[in-house]
């Protein structure tokens, strides 16, 4: 991937909401220009359909990992801009190892800034 993009994370990525926000990163400006992003989209299988989808467009590129397995999202965060994190909300194991307290957002949040990554929700 060109250097010139910026490289946003997305966790959550095979899931509906997770395909529409990489294909909003990489939708032409409203002048046509090209856009300025490209997608690192964390899966946990990439012999998944979606993942297969994902894998054929230009700009995106698959991470294997869980994002309840903070190796892979440190691992993942390497060189990115920014991050989308969508969880299940449920599981309670994620990302930053650094912090034994909160939530799924609080550690995504947490180790996100560890990076220096913008991050959304």
């Amino acid at each position: 991937m060109s250097q010139s993009n910026k490289l946003i994370l997305v966790i959550g990525a095979t899931g509906v909401q997770g395909r529409a926000v990489i294909d909003a990163l990489l939708a032409p400006g409203p002048d046509g220009t090209t856009s300025p992003y490209s997608v690192r989209a964390l899966t946990r299988n990439f012999d998944s359909r979606s993942a297969k989808e994902l894998a054929a467009i230009k700009k995106v590129e698959l991470f294997q990992g869980s994002f309840t397995d903070a190796g892979a999202i440190y691992r993942a965060l390497e060189g990115c801009y920014g991050a989308f994190v969508n969880t299940d909300g449920s599981t309670e194991e994620i990302v930053d190892t650094r912090s034994t307290k909160g939530g799924n957002a609080r550690n995504s949040r947490g180790g996100c800034r560890g990076f220096g990554v913008r991050i959304g929700f």
